[in-house]
């Protein structure tokens, strides 16, 4: 069984009790991670919940937030 959540938008407590929660289990999420919409979500938070993500054992999928940033080609 796998712990899994999407549209997490940089939401640093969110991040942080998601992967608090059963921390032996696989933990997915499924994209939006960053890019919060919230005026109170600050882009220091945005970056330390995408760093709390990358350093943990949580398979990241991309979403269409992620997905906007990278660079087209042609």
């Amino acid at each position: 069984m796998a712990i899994i959540i999407g549209d997490i938008h940089g939401d640093f407590p969110m991040t942080r009790a998601y992967l608090d929660y059963k921390p032996e289990v696989e933990h997915v999420s499924l994209g939006d991670i960053v890019d919060s919409r919230d005026t109170k979500v600050t882009a220091d938070e945005e970056l330390a919940s995408l760093d709390l993500l990358l350093a943990s054992d949580a398979v990241l999928l991309w979403g269409n937030h992620v997905l906007a940033y990278l660079y087209r080609r042609g």
